[in-house]
Order: C-alpha cells, then structure tokens, then sequence
C-alpha cells in the first residue's frame, strides 16, 4: 500500500545544490531565488560591509549628495599634485652648467674685475663649485685687513641658493685666498670658515678664481641649489677716497 506525501510548503531550505545557502521553495519546485543560510556565522568582511550600509541608509540625503563630489575633488587634487609633483628630483637635479651675468646699473667696472663667465659644477658629495672668469687678468690682491681697511681693487662676493645669500667672500692681506664667512652663524665664533678640501676659494689664474662650498658645513641641505654669485667691486685709495663700480649679478 503506497502513502501519498504532499510537498513540503513554502520556504526557504537548504540549498540542494550545495550551494551552503539556502533556496527558496514555492510549495511545488525549486525556484532561482537564493540567500545567504542566516545560521552560519557572518565573517568580519561581510558584517563591516553591513554595518556600513546601515550607516549610510541613516545619513542625511544631503550628505549623501555631498560626500561623493568631495571625495571626487579629493582624488583630482591627489591627481594633479602627484603629475605636476617632479619625479626622482634630488637636491642637485637643476643645478645650471653655466650662470649669466649682468651688470646693474652704475659706474661700469673695468674689463680686469668685470665677470665674463661663471662655470658651476657639483664635483663629490654636498659641494658646490663656482670657476669666475674675469674678462682681463685681476689686478694684485688689496694690501691692507678688514680692521684697518683694504687699499687699491677689492672684490667681494655673495653666494646664494633659492635668492637666500648663505655665503660672503672677500680679501685677505697677503694673500689670493679669500675669507670665507657663513651667514648663517653670522656674529659668531663659526661665521669665519678655515679652508679646507671642500671648502676653499682663491685665484687659480691670472683671470681666474675658484670657490669651493661644502653646503652643509654651510647650514643649507635638504633643498634644491639653484645657485647667484654676486660681486661687488670697488677701489679704495690710501685716502678717504673710494669708487663703488656697478654690483655683477649671476644667476
């Protein structure tokens, strides 16, 4: 003898085809509507995801127009500053070979302290390297000191990078060195530098003079060197007399 069984009703059961879901059953077949099994544990991602949901069902329609463009312009301007920001570019990635040089205006200097050329380079580690070139052979060194004050030509010059001067040079008695003092430590028993390797300048030439700057040693790091030489030109007399010629400026 055969007992009829009539079909389980309406609902949602387990998944026969083992989806580890469940399925919906419409009393008499399997329909395409599936679900998670609301008894197996939910996982960190899944919850999160709708705790957020929840969140943003309750924000205010207002915020909900509002953050998205804001996050849209967010983005744009992280964009933008990482395609205009320059790539791979160290401290000395715009140091110029060569700087050009004009006179301002005032009494013209004579061709022996007028600058024809000013070469750059960066020849080992933080060191910058200036070769002046003066249109004639430099006249001889001015006899005299800073403390009693220096006769016949006197050239000084003023080193900067990022039109911030951090270096001034000018004359010693007796000597084609010049002196070199920091800015930086101005007043100060370290603004006067002694030359050494990497930091030195004095006339290498009849028309020449070399400057050697160890920047650090110079308080000026983590910056791009973009470097102006100027000079500044006079002639003192033994008397109270003095010329200032037009100051040179190199950039």
């Amino acid at each position: 003898m055969t007992v009829a069984t009539s079909p389980p009703p309406a609902g949602w059961y387990v998944d026969p085809d083992g989806s580890g879901g469940q399925r919906y059953w419409d009393g008499e077949r399997w329909t395409t509507q599936r679900r998670r099994d609301p008894s197996s544990p939910r996982s960190a991602l899944i919850a999160l995801a709708d705790r957020v949901r929840r969140l943003w069902s309750q924000t205010p329609a207002v915020l909900r127009l509002t953050l998205p463009i804001a996050l849209v312009l967010i983005l744009v301007g992280v964009g933008f500053y990482a395609w205009s920001r320059p790539q791979d570019e160290d401290d000395w990635s715009r140091l110029p070979s060569r700087l050009s040089c004009h006179t301002q205006s005032g009494p013209k200097p004579p061709p022996i302290i007028t600058v024809a050329s000013v070469a750059v380079t960066h020849p080992r580690d933080d060191v910058l390297a200036l070769m002046v070139r003066f249109a004639g052979p430099l006249p001889p060194p001015p006899t005299g000191s800073a403390a009693t004050g220096f006769v016949g030509f006197q050239l000084t010059y003023s080193v900067a990078t990022n039109a911030k001067t951090f270096v001034e040079l000018g004359p010693q008695d007796g000597t084609d060195d010049l002196a070199i003092r920091s800015v930086a430590a101005a007043n100060t028993a370290e603004a006067n530098l002694r030359a050494d390797r990497n930091t030195r300048a004095r006339r290498t030439a009849a028309d020449t003079e070399e400057i050697y700057l160890e920047l650090s040693r110079l308080k000026i790091d983590r910056q791009l060197i973009i470097p102006e030489l100027t000079v500044a030109a006079q002639f003192n007399t033994p008397s109270i007399v003095t010329v200032r010629y037009a100051t040179q400026i190199c950039r």
